[in-house]
């Protein structure tokens, strides 16, 4: 949300000299270790003049004494727009401001990249087109002979003690932001009051807004910010800027929660008329979420696959473990107990046992081999069918005209419908939308592209080929050192023969299967390859795409919970702010 800042001294309340002021908002003399100067420039300032300096030290000599020969501007502008635009913008006020007629020296400053504003220093004699020496602009304006005298001063055009001519530009700055503002699509600012602000919201019914604007205002005296940098504060600085601080913390937190909230009403309120729209379908929606969930669940169970066997050859000794561990981590994270780090230990040991007992018995490992391969394809039809059942009923939802994939209305609405549902469904599903984007992108980039584009084109001919060939290769291997053993035992010809044809046939095999590797993975130079590599990437992406929308959208709500909390908090601490000093005005009643 864009601040709106505007400050206009009257000339009495102008202290810092001419020059000195110029350094500090140019960064040039003393304040030139400063940083944070975005671009500097003069306007309608008379040939006469070498430069801006040369002005201001001209008007300090010549003008008249014991005053101030400048005026000042100083306001932010919206974080929002970059440098750039906010230059233009700044720029483009002033030069509606003050026109042809008005010498002015603008500076704009942004510490640390959030803080856009500028600073003005502005001359109120009015220029009139007529050719002086430069000490003559500021001798005391002659009407009757123009010539003669200086410039005409218009400090009334710029100031007035009474505040309105301070107020009109106020307003006319922030109706100059708010064109940008708004276009831009953000919210726009306001010249008013906060109290002014809170009633206009009140009047037209945003009870949001009146919430968010119901704090005081973010001020402090500028001198205590300078003396800040300068590491020189005196008596009572410090107080003002804890106080300013907690002032611009309430403030960042309320519009923070306005946001989310008006955001979150926006998406509320759109659920609201599709389901109103749609509501014979909800129960479509409905369908589809639990078996998404089943999906989500069946492949966890896929990632731990292996667990599953261990645990099933172990009679629910291997679980067993893994829970203890569990329950032990748990600890382990309040405090480190030397117990707790002896007995998790124990039990990684005696996992690592179990495995061992497994893996290397050979009728066991084919046992294992033989369950994880039938656990696998058990979850995999399971999803399979229930792939096949959400795609009837997505098909079913199109035939209907509700494009339920793929696009924002989609996801925004099965997302609302779950929270509608109940809040633990919906951190699930959110869960889950979270972990498929994680899991999606983990694929993109370890995915070996080639090898699966061949399989997809022979339907996983060309995975099994792959991986019989290494198998073949690593047989080999073993078979040559077998046959080199055999030929060395000169006597048994038998032997040798039979090891030599077997060795043959396994090669021939091998080299068989390795030219049709090679030949398939040929066609990887074809465009129609490549094509459908790209294809399968933008699949991909678009699988991404969906999942983060419906995780973005739910990250809206899970802040607004946050924050709901942020604010009972904050509502607390005022309500007990407001007892203390209660307390305190009764003690001073009774002493």
């Amino acid at each position: 949300m864009a601040n709106f800042h505007f400050h206009a001294p009257l000339p009495s309340q102008i202290k810092t000299p001419v020059l000195d002021k110029n350094d500090y908002d140019n960064r040039e003399g003393k304040y030139s270790n400063l940083k944070d100067l975005y671009k500097k420039e003069t306007f309608n300032l008379p040939k006469e003049f070498k430069n801006v300096k040369d002005f201001w030290e001209t008007a300090e000599l010549y003008g008249r004494v014991n005053e101030r020969p400048y005026l000042i501007y100083e306001f932010s502008l919206p974080k929002e727009f970059s440098d750039e635009k906010n230059w233009k913008i700044g720029t483009g006020f002033l030069k509606q401001h003050f026109g042809d007629k008005f010498v002015y020296n603008v500076s704009m400053h942004n510490d640390k990249g959030d803080s856009p504003h500028m600073h003005v220093m502005f001359y109120t004699g009015e220029l009139d087109g007529i050719k002086r020496n430069k000490t003559d602009y500021f001798r005391n304006f002659n009407s009757k002979n123009r010539q003669k005298g200086g410039l005409k001063k218009k400090g009334s055009k710029f100031s007035s003690k009474g505040g309105e001519v301070l107020r009109a530009t106020r307003k006319e700055l922030a109706d100059y932001l708010n064109i940008y503002l708004e276009k831009a699509g953000f919210e726009k600012v306001s010249s008013e009051s906060l109290k002014a602000q809170r009633e206009n919201a009140l009047e037209e019914g945003d009870l949001l807004k009146a919430e968010m604007l119901d704090r005081e205002a973010v001020n402090i005296d500028g001198n205590v910010l300078k003396r800040l940098k300068k590491d020189e504060l005196i008596d009572g600085d410090k107080e003002k800027l804890e106080e300013f601080e907690e002032k611009k913390r309430i403030k960042k937190l309320k519009e923070k929660v306005y946001a989310l909230k008006k955001e979150l009403n926006q998406k509320l309120e759109e659920y609201r008329k599709y389901k109103e729209a749609n509501k014979n379908y909800i129960d479509y929606f409905e369908d589809i979420n639990d078996i998404d969930i089943k999906i989500y669940k069946n492949e966890q169970k896929l990632k731990t696959v292996e667990n599953s066997v261990f645990n099933k050859m172990t009679d629910g000794e291997f679980s067993k473990s893994l829970m203890q561990i569990s329950e032990i981590n748990k600890r382990l994270k309040k405090s480190k107990e030397q117990k707790d780090i002896i007995a998790k230990d124990r039990l990684i040991k005696k996992l690592n046992e179990l495995k061992k007992e497994i893996l290397e018995d050979e009728v066991k490992k084919e046992e294992f081999d033989k369950l994880k391969s039938q656990f696998e394809l058990n979850y995999k039809k399971a999803n399979d069918k229930l792939i096949n059942k959400k795609n009837e009923i997505i098909k079913k939802l199109k035939e209907k005209g509700i494009d339920f994939e793929n696009n924002e209305e989609g996801s925004i609405n099965y997302l609302l419908l779950l929270y509608d549902n109940s809040k633990l469904k919906f951190e699930e599903y959110m869960k889950y939308a979270e972990n498929k984007v994680n899991e999606v992108e983990k694929e993109l980039s370890n995915e070996d592209w080639d090898n699966k584009v061949l399989d997809e084109i022979t339907d996983g001919e060309y995975s099994k080929i792959k991986q019989r060939c290494e198998n073949l290769k690593s047989e080999l291997f073993d078979e040559e050192k077998k046959l080199d053993k055999i030929k060395a035992n000169f006597f048994n010809f038998k032997k040798r023969k039979e090891a030599q044809e077997a060795f043959d046939k396994k090669k021939e095999e091998f080299e068989k299967l390795s030219r049709i590797k090679k030949n398939l993975e040929k066609e990887t130079q074809k465009d129609y390859f490549k094509n459908k590599k790209s294809t399968i990437k933008l699949e991909k992406r678009e699988r991404i795409n969906k999942f983060r929308l419906v995780a973005n959208n739910g990250k809206i709500a899970q802040e607004i919970f946050k924050m709901w909390g942020a604010t009972r908090n904050l509502e607390s601490m005022n309500l007990r702010e407001q007892q203390i000093e209660e307390e305190r005005y009764e003690d001073l009643e009774r002493n």
